[in-house]
Order: C-alpha cells, then structure tokens, then sequence
C-alpha cells in the first residue's frame, strides 16, 4: 500500500488487532482513510509518531516493512513474539526480505 501523497510504502503480513482504536484516533488527528484495513493504519500511524511511535502503539502479530521515500529508508519491523517471521538478505548489494524461506529464496535467486 502506498500512501496518498506517494512518499510512504508498506507491505504487511499479519494482522494488527486494535487497529480500530488507532485508526479512531488518526481520524480524530486528521487523518482521512480510503479503505477498512490495518494496512492503512500503518502508513498514518507511521506518519503521525515515527516508527517507534507507531510500533509502541500496535497490538498483534506482524511483520511488514516500511519505505520512507523521503528519508530513504527502509523499516523492518515484525512482532514482539516473533509469530510472523521476517527474514532478510544481502545478495549483490540488495535487500531482500519476506515472510517465508521459499519466498525469500525465490526473490534472491532471481536477483543473481
């Protein structure tokens, strides 16, 4: 998911359990929402208190990374417990990363 103003990008596995609450009070911030998901959550609430902001605030079990376009960073975030997986690689100077082994196989072997 993108953000409106195209300088954030989220890709989310999971699920973020009060993200009814936070969505409440990022609307009551200003915040206007295009669909029901807690994906969207994570691009306003990032937006709004900064990534450990946002990441002291959900509740659940996650795993996503971030894009800041304007600081040219990436965040890789993943729940407390460690229920979702995220892994990650360096291969030929990219970073690769995802959910699952096979997915991050596949993603690194075609990058060779």
């Amino acid at each position: 998911m993108i953000s409106p103003d195209r300088h954030l990008g989220v890709v989310f596995n999971g699920a973020i359990y009060n993200f009814r609450d936070l969505r409440a009070t990022l609307e009551r911030q200003g915040y206007s929402f295009k669909s029901q998901t807690d994906t969207e959550v994570l691009i306003h609430g990032y937006d709004a208190w900064g990534i450990d902001g946002l990441v002291a605030r959900i509740q659940g079990m996650f795993a996503f990374g971030l894009w800041d376009e304007r600081l040219h960073k990436l965040f890789l975030v993943r729940d407390r417990l460690g229920v979702k997986p995220l892994l990650y690689a360096e291969h030929a100077g990219r970073l690769a990363f995802a959910s699952t082994a096979r997915a991050l196989r596949s993603e690194v072997s075609l990058k060779r």
